[in-house]
């Protein structure tokens, strides 16, 4: 995963595959906030929130299109600070039988 920008609303992002493999992706995505040297998940300004549940391909030896995550809508504008993006991808072999891989990016907002 290369990071393409990023904003206190949300950042947009490509996977680069370099393997033989395919992967699979959702919607889905986890933010947190470096506070006192850890990892806290950072807090929803809602309730009851979920993401769809559709599935994204990304093919062997390929570059995906720039997916954008705006998480206004979630967490609203991001104050200065550290921050971790994570993004989970499946090596599915068949139904019920996959590896899940959790990319991270970490990033700074002044």
């Amino acid at each position: 995963m290369v990071v393409d920008s990023i904003s206190s609303g949300g950042l947009s992002f490509v996977f680069e595959n370099m393997s033989d493999q395919e992967y699979t992706y959702g919607s889905d995505y986890a933010l947190f906030v470096r506070k006192n040297d850890t990892w806290e998940a950072a807090d929803p300004i809602i309730e009851n929130w979920g993401f769809n549940s559709e599935g994204y391909t990304i093919l062997p030896k390929s570059t995906t299109e720039v997916t954008t995550v705006d998480w206004r809508w979630l967490y609203g504008e991001l104050a200065s600070g550290n921050y971790l993006f994570q993004k989970t991808i499946l090596f599915i072999r068949q139904p019920g039988d996959f590896d899940k891989y959790t990319l991270e990016w970490e990033f700074t907002l002044p």
